[in-house]
């Protein structure tokens, strides 16, 4: 037995057996990402609503100064085989370190984010599933 695992060893090490594959060829990689709507106006002026593009559990930073009033999750705006309602997320006020104070509660398509009457600084977000988000 000792003597069959040396020379299985000693073979893999020198490349003569191969360990198997398990890639497929057809496999494309996507990005799990979902839409945000961005509403930039305040309770006096009529805004601009911004439409970015999120990846899931990524601190997402917004490096245009955005201002902000709302954001909404965009529904049906799941890439990567994602359902956007299970998807919920977290909006952060500060830039550095970004991702540290808490800019609003935790949001989602049924329940989006209400952050302000006046417009503030979009800061940075983080998506990510969570499966009582749907329900």
């Amino acid at each position: 037995m000792y003597a069959a695992t040396l020379l299985t060893a000693t073979l893999l090490a020198a490349g003569t057996i191969a360990a198997p594959s398990h890639q497929s060829n057809t496999r494309q990689d996507t990005t799990l990402s979902v839409q945000l709507d961005v509403y930039t106006g305040d309770i006096n002026n009529a805004g601009v609503t911004n439409r970015i593009t999120v990846p899931l559990y990524t601190l997402y930073q917004d490096t245009t100064d955005m201002l902000v009033s709302n954001i909404s999750i965009v529904a049906d705006s799941g890439a990567g085989g994602i359902d956007a309602k299970y998807v919920a997320c977290q909006k952060y006020r500060d830039v550095e370190p970004a991702g540290t104070v808490t800019g609003s509660a935790e949001f989602t398509v049924a329940e989006p984010a209400e952050i302000s009457t006046n417009h503030v600084g979009f800061g940075s977000v983080t998506c990510y599933v969570n499966r009582y988000s749907g329900n």
